[in-house]
Parts: C-alpha cells; sequence; structure tokens
C-alpha cells in the first residue's frame, strides 16, 4: 500500500507524455536495509518500505529545468546561462510510517523540526539511500550478462562452466559479440537493442566491473551485478568463483534467503564546447578526470558548485570521484577513503600549486561546472573511469551531476561488510602486528577476527619473560660486570 501511494501521486503530477519517456525494463524489488534508514534526503529515521521497480518513475538526467541562480560573485561573460543549479522536475511522494503520513502534499514536513516545519531544497529524485536488498519478481531472472576479463584463459573456462550451469536452471546466458565469435560460439551474443538482462555476471577485476558499467551508458536502471574476483586486487568483486554455483543458487533463491546489494553512485558527465554545444555525455561508475595531458604546464580551472563560484585551481588535474572511486586514483591522489554507501562526491585535486588545497567531499546532489578559462596556458584533457579521453578547450566546461540510475552491486554480506573486509585485507588498511585474536574473542561478545585479518600477536612475548630470559644476569646481580658488559 506503500507503494501504491507513492505511485499514485506519481502518475498524478506527472504528464502523459513524460511518463511514456521513462521505462524500467528491470523486474526486481527492493527494500532498504539497516535498523533506521533515511525515507528520504535529509537522514530521518524511519521505517523500511519496498519500492517496485517495474512501475516506479524517476526522471532521466535530460529532464531538467535551467534555472539561473544569482551567484555571490560575478560570473564571466560566457559562462552565464551555462552555470545554472539544475533543478530537476519532481513530485513529492509522501514518506509512510506506520499508517500515517508525515509529509503534506505541499512538500512541508513538521516530523524533523520542533515547532516548525520545512521543505527539502534537495530533488526527491535523487535516491540517497544506498544499502538494500533485493528480490526477483515473478518470472525473473531469465537473461543473464556474463563479462569476462579479456585474453584470460582461466576466466574463459570459468564463463563456459558457469554458462553451463545457468542454462540447467532455466536461463539465458548472454555474453558480448566479441567474446561470443572468438571464445564462445555456442552462446548467444549480446544486443543491448533486443536483449534486456536480468542480472550480470563479470569475471575479473574491477576493471571488468567499470568495462561493464561502461556498456550502460544511458541513464535508465541497471541490471544487478555479481562479481567474481578473477583480478588483481577487486574492491568491487566480493564473490570467489571456486563456489559460483552455492553463491549463484543463492541469488537465484532471493525469495528464501536475503539478498544484500549496495546501490554505487554513478555521475553523468555532459562536456559542452565554448558555444553550449553539448559534445558527449558519459555516465561513470568510479571518477572524471581532468589533467594537462601531453602539455608540460599545470592546468588553469575554475570550479562552481550549484551555480555559484568555489575556487580557480591550478594543478596538474582534478579529479571529481564517487565514493566508489575512493579507493581508485582519488586516494592515490591523496583523496578521502569513503564508504560507498555514502551519497556524496569527492573533488581531489592533483599536485596543486597551493599547500591549502585539501580535497573536498560535496553532497551528493551538488551539481558541479568545472570552465577552462581563456586564462589557461593551454588544453585540458578528459577522460571517464580511465577511457575515452578528449580534449578540453579554453572556455568549453564539463558539468558534472548525479546519475538517477546507481549500479546495483550484489554483495556476500549486509551493509557494507564486504568493503571493510576488502580494506583491512586488500588494501592493508591500518594493518597493526598489535591485532587481537580471534581467541581473544571468545566470550566477549564481539565477531571472530577473520582469518586474513589476524596478525602475530607479539604482546605476551613481551610482557612476559621466557624460561631463557629468567635465568639471565641482570645488572644489580652480583654476575654482572663491566667486562661482561664489554665483551657483550
Amino acid at each position: 500500500s506503500a507503494a501504491q501511494s507513492c505511485l499514485a501521486a506519481v502518475h498524478q503530477s506527472t504528464s502523459p507524455a513524460l511518463l511514456q519517456s521513462r521505462v524500467f525494463t528491470h523486474q526486481h524489488h527492493l527494500s532498504w536495509s539497516g535498523s533506521h534508514v533515511t525515507s528520504r534526503l535529509c537522514g530521518q529515521r524511519g521505517t523500511s518500505i519496498a519500492a517496485l521497480f517495474s512501475h516506479c518513475t524517476r526522471p532521466f538526467s535530460s529532464d531538467t529545468i535551467p534555472e539561473t541562480i544569482p551567484c555571490h560573485h560575478m560570473l564571466p561573460p560566457g559562462i552565464q546561462g551555462l552555470v545554472a543549479q539544475k533543478v530537476r522536475k519532481s513530485v513529492t511522494c509522501p514518506a509512510i510510517i506506520g499508517d500515517s503520513c508525515d509529509i503534506n502534499h505541499d512538500g512541508w514536513d513538521s516530523t524533523l523540526v520542533r515547532g516548525a516545519k520545512i521543505k527539502f531544497s534537495d530533488s526527491a529524485q535523487l535516491k540517497l539511500r544506498r544499502r538494500a536488498t533485493v528480490q526477483w519478481a515473478p518470472g525473473s531472472p531469465s537473461q543473464v550478462l556474463l563479462v569476462k576479463k579479456p585474453r584470460d584463459a582461466a576466466a574463459t573456462r570459468a564463463l563456459q562452466q558457469i554458462a553451463a550451469w545457468l542454462s540447467a536452471q532455466g536461463c539465458r546466458p548472454l555474453v558480448e559479440r566479441a567474446v561470443q565469435h572468438s571464445e564462445c560460439a555456442q552462446l548467444d551474443a549480446y544486443d543491448p537493442d533486443s536483449h534486456e538482462v536480468d542480472f550480470c555476471i563479470t569475471l575479473g577485476g574491477d576493471g571488468t566491473v567499470l568495462h561493464l558499467a561502461s556498456l550502460f551508458e544511458r541513464d535508465t536502471p541497471l541490471p544487478p551485478v555479481v562479481s567474481f574476483a578473477m583480478g588483481t586486487l577487486g574492491f568491487l568483486t566480493p564473490f570467489d568463483v571456486v563456489h559460483f554455483e552455492r553463491c549463484l543458487a543463492r541469488v537465484l533463491n532471493s525469495a528464501q534467503h536475503p539478498l544484500y546489494c549496495t546501490l554505487r553512485t554513478r555521475k553523468r558527465c555532459e562536456m559542452r564546447s565554448e558555444s553550449g554545444e553539448v559534445l558527449c555525455v558519459h555516465n561513470v561508475l568510479n571518477e572524471v578526470v581532468i589533467d594537462r595531458g601531453a602539455f608540460p604546464n599545470a592546468v588553469l580551472m575554475e570550479v562552481y558548485v550549484d551555480g555559484h563560484f568555489v575556487t580557480s585551481i591550478e594543478a596538474d588535474g582534478l579529479i571529481m570521484a564517487t565514493p566508489s572511486g575512493s579507493t581508485a586514483y582519488s586516494m592515490s591522489a591523496g583523496g578521502p577513503v569513503v564508504v560507498p554507501s555514502v551519497p556524496c562526491t569527492i573533488l581531489t585535486p592533483i599536485a596543486p600549486l597551493s599547500l591549502s588545497f585539501r580535497p573536498l567531499v560535496l553532497p551528493e546532489s551538488s551539481d558541479v561546472v568545472i570552465r577552462l578559462p581563456l586564462a589557461s596556458r593551454s588544453y585540458a584533457r578528459c577522460s571517464f573511469d580511465g577511457k575515452k579521453p578528449l580534449r578540453m578547450r579554453r572556455e568549453s566546461t564539463l558539468h558534472v551531476s548525479t546519475s538517477l540510475c546507481p549500479l546495483p552491486m550484489i554483495n556476500l554480506q549486509g551493509l557494507d561488510s564486504d568493503w571493510y573486509d576488502s580494506i583491512t585485507h586488500k588494501l592493508k588498511w591500518n594493518a597493526s602486528i598489535r591485532q587481537l585474536s580471534s581467541e581473544k574473542a571468545v566470550g566477549t561478545g564481539l565477531p571472530a577476527i577473520p582469518m586474513y585479518r589476524r596478525s602475530i600477536d607479539i604482546a605476551e612475548s613481551i610482557d612476559e619473560p621466557t624460561e631463557d630470559e629468567e635465568d639471565l644476569p641482570t645488572k644489580g646481580s652480583s654476575s654482572f660486570s663491566s667486562v661482561d658488559a664489554t665483551t657483550v
């Protein structure tokens, strides 16, 4: 009933022409995880609410209204009209808590602030909750896309085994056309125009996951992804391919066991020329990078956030990363490490010509515009998830906003447990030789430390002397002489 109330509000407030332009292709339910979930954008604590993806309507990023907002900083000529806060067309869905609504039909909420009511400035179409559980709709999943690491014999063998197992379960496995042509002729090639994929499987590392995300360039609902670790590092690959039958059996039987999921934020990057012409649009999973490219000089850039001038940057480059990308290029450049369920955007400079320029963490709902001014010494280069490099000319702009449709990543454990295990095991984050062993955790009510997180416990060997040490003479004893000390 809660989902029906939201859908009724959507249909009443949205024009038929706009509804026809928004189609959800992936049939599955999603419910939010956690003891307290944010039922709206500003952290209100409420109960879980399920949303039916197959009938929900959310506008694409292209459905925006440019609205010029006065800036405290005088914008230079040519940027006026280009730098404007994007106000998305949105509708107000009542948040259900129990059997009552706490949001009025005019959008005002009287339950969060004592003695007053508030209305949120951020768009309600940006679903800022990220941790969830997935349950398949009747008849799904039926078609599965398998993406493998290129030129890897082990990944090819695993793909063939998984494809045979999925076929035995009644699913139709699909592969990329190049893989079908060279390695797996018995499988069908994936056609994005005719095949509606229910979920995806990756066999490789984080680069394979990024390649999969690049196959879905449009800001439309994406299928869930199960990623098996067959790469070098793999922050996005929690599953072991050795146990693929057990893992996939649990994925297919989501009604019996909870299927945990994290909605990974994507960024919509729109490059515009000096005349305002849209040159390209990409949705990135990790980061978009503006750097100096082949030119030896530092790049001069202007940063605008939500239509307001923030600062000028002179550096080797600038990284705008998602929380998923915080452990990639941004971390190497000194950026913060952010849990993937945190809704934010990370701005990390690359070798700035200023000691005070530290990385910034911005709200996910903020729109960022990077402009290359006429005073810049050279052109810049822009790349999207490390691919598709594009020259950025003077007075051109890069508009970065949050994609409305994130990438659902299936997790091995609930909430952010997989991510914490990744940074401690693979990144060796805060690794120390003094850590509690699992035996010391027994009886304390604390969970046992995984085997790969255990380290050598030398506390007892330091605090308690051994039998040989007890027999050694001390400085105060009669057997300790200056001659013995000199000899030692």
